[in-house]
């Protein structure tokens, strides 16, 4: 039997030190790896052509808490410019009932080409501007169809 002695213990700490950076390099590795091959697809995916019919788009919009207030004035500004719109279908600004200070956006385009002709407006352009100081998190915008 071997008696445990510190040298021993650092020398077998070493040995787990250098398995365990082996390991992360090869997870690395890996994932970098599959980020490539799944990235790559999704842009394919991403550029083909958008489906006919409805779009229904849901953002995410979190203030800072102090700029709440002003955060809920402007999206309700923004809606109302908003439903004006040429193939503005719906278009609501919906409040998290547990954080004051997160908002949902719920839009219904008649077409693709409707939605994308909003995102270039002055309005929409206006919009962005407007809140971007007042924001606590990057939008979470999520484009959707009905599903049939």
């Amino acid at each position: 039997m071997q008696t445990i002695t510190p040298y021993r213990v650092m020398k077998a700490m070493l040995q787990m030190d250098k398995i365990v950076h082996g390991m992360m390099r090869v997870a690395f590795i890996a994932v970098s790896i599959a980020s490539v091959l799944f990235v790559v697809p999704a842009r394919t995916v991403a550029q083909s052509p958008a489906p006919a019919g409805p779009v229904y788009v849901v953002t995410h919009v979190d203030f800072t808490p102090r700029n709440a207030a002003a955060g809920e004035k402007a999206l309700q500004q923004y809606a109302v410019d908003s439903r004006r719109e040429p193939g503005a279908v719906r278009f609501e600004v919906l409040q998290e009932a547990a954080q004051a200070n997160h908002f949902i956006m719920l839009e219904t385009w008649r077409d693709r080409a409707a939605y994308d002709a909003h995102l270039g407006t002055p309005t929409t352009v206006r919009f962005r501007e407007t809140i971007q100081p007042l924001i606590g998190a990057p939008f979470d915008v999520r484009l959707a169809r009905l599903d049939q």
